[in-house]
């Protein structure tokens, strides 16, 4: 990847310089990935960009995580920086004290910069922060020598994540950081309770294997994992007829358009496949005795991981949301609620 930018061919020609951080600049010999941040030359002005991103609807800078060859499947995890108007060129420091020791210029150039990187959520300062390895111009005799800075350390291990809930750190990646915290605050508090489990593929119950094929396509994954997972629910003795289906709406109604919705004093069980409903379990959005039942339909045929949200305390769990983003801050508020220390200074 380093060979690459320093190829520099557009639109990596873009890219001023590049961290590494994570376990793998810790020495660990086994990674679930290689941690990059890497900063970019922006041309337009910080609201244009963010416009032109936001109407993107996608990875504002797609196109040269791609070319970097980080893309899809890669086991690189890229974070792009842009850099607004700079006013000076950048330099590597070991480059920076060569030209020095020649005896050259350096006016108009920089070694780059990073803020301080923080916990988006806790508020902790990451140790070690990020290590540059690349500048623009830097050559491959650089990339060597600075990759070689980081051999392999017996005891280093992965970076050890801070939910205190470990259910929660296993399905860290998969929920989201924030979400993912959020949650596991209101687990602490007694507030919901998760479950995950796996949905193993299963032909979907007689009376809603129709319905399914009028709201999907066919062969489609959603609609398999769906159908698995109502099979489950039905051989569990949930009557799937009132169950809350991705998108809104019941199997009642999908099968029998003119029957009515669940009855109102029964409890909704809601499933669904778009992640920020998990957010929205974990901000208070459930009444008490809801459940959401998340499911990943990442793979092409099961089983499936599934996660099972259940509200203890709505109530509660919206005032304890509040308390942490609006009342106590949300750093302090969240190492609060998750019982770590506050942060000193």
């Amino acid at each position: 990847m380093l060979k690459r930018l320093a190829a520099g061919e557009p639109p990596l020609d873009r890219v001023r310089a590049a961290w590494v951080f994570g376990s793998w600049a810790r020495g660990a010999a086994t990674v679930g990935d290689i941690d990059l941040i890497v900063q970019v030359d922006e041309e337009r002005d910080p609201g244009r960009q963010a416009l032109d991103a936001y109407y993107r609807r996608a990875h504002p800078y797609a196109e040269i995580v791609a070319a970097m060859g980080c893309g899809g499947s890669s086991m690189v995890t890229v974070d792009v920086e842009p850099v607004f108007a700079p006013r000076r060129q950048p330099i590597s420091p070991w480059r920076l004290e060569r030209l020095r020791h020649a005896g050259a210029a350096v006016t108009g150039m920089a070694v780059p910069e990073l803020a301080p990187m923080t916990h988006v959520v806790t508020g902790d300062v990451f140790d070690p922060q990020p290590d540059l390895v690349w500048v623009r111009c830097d050559s491959i005799e650089d990339i060597s020598a600075q990759l070689d800075r980081f051999p392999e350390v017996a005891d280093a291990r992965r970076e050890e994540r801070t939910t205190t809930v470990a259910a929660v750190d296993d399905l860290l990646e998969r929920l989201g950081v924030h979400a993912g915290f959020f949650l596991a605050a209101q687990i602490r508090a007694g507030n919901i309770a998760v479950r995950p489990f796996l949905v193993h593929e299963h032909a979907p119950p007689d009376r809603v294997a129709d319905g399914l094929t009028h709201r999907y396509t066919s062969g489609s994954t959603r609609a398999r994992a769906l159908g698995s997972t109502l099979a489950l629910l039905d051989a569990q003795g949930v009557q799937i007829d009132t169950v809350i289906l991705p998108g809104g709406g019941s199997l009642a109604n999908l099968v029998d358009p003119g029957r009515a919705d669940r009855p109102p004093d029964e409890a909704p069980l809601a499933v669904d496949f778009n992640a920020f409903r998990i957010y929205q379990c974990a901000a208070g959005d459930l009444e008490t005795g809801d459940r959401h039942l998340h499911v990943w339909p990442t793979g092409k045929s099961g089983p499936w991981l599934a996660l099972e949200i259940t509200s203890l305390d709505g109530d509660a769990a919206r005032a304890l949301y509040h308390e942490i983003t609006f009342r106590d801050g949300r750093y302090a508020g969240m190492r609060k609620a998750l019982e770590l220390p506050p942060l000193q200074g």
